[in-house]
């Protein structure tokens, strides 16, 4: 197939949900993507819902009418690295019940570290060669709130993290 489709999700329970998909053509090496926030598609602002608004638009933006046509579903992860109640303010009833109900293939699904999500979105898209990359947030993977990465060519390396007693 040359094209693929890869979703961009949040999987634990946040102010800033939202979605992307990337459309990959693997014949002309193209790449097309649409992102995002829920907050923006229902109105409300920190909304904490998982955001089925936001992958439904991008799914509609790319004319993609069932799930199962998604080749790749990446998420992050924060508390505990797992697809079903991973975060440590989920609420199961929004993002369990959904996750559930969508039958993701769980075989599709790669969760990164939270951290290298916000490396990976910066470095990548910069024209730089090589980078020191710092990422200071309230809550990563693990529960990290500092992390450094070197980018270097098309590999980040993690330097050090920290987490805040």
């Amino acid at each position: 197939m040359a094209i693929k489709y890869v979703l961009g999700i949040q999987s634990f329970a946040s102010h800033d949900t939202g979605a992307s998909i990337v459309r990959l053509d693997t014949k002309d090496n193209s790449i097309k993507y649409v992102c995002i926030s829920e907050e923006r598609l229902i109105r409300k602002k920190y909304p904490y819902t998982f955001p089925i608004h936001s992958i439904n638009y991008c799914m509609e933006y790319f004319k993609i009418k069932n799930i199962n046509k998604i080749d790749l579903i990446v998420s992050d992860w924060i508390k505990v690295k797992r697809w079903h109640r991973s975060g440590p303010s989920y609420n199961y009833s929004m993002f369990d019940y959904y996750k559930e109900k969508l039958k993701f293939d769980e075989k599709k699904i790669i969760q990164i570290d939270h951290h290298l999500a916000h490396a990976a979105s910066t470095f990548y898209t910069s024209e730089f060669k090589e980078s020191a990359i710092l990422i200071v947030d309230g809550l990563g993977s693990d529960l990290e709130t500092t992390t450094f990465y070197q980018g270097k060519g098309n590999k980040i390396g993690l330097i050090e993290k920290f987490k805040e007693q």
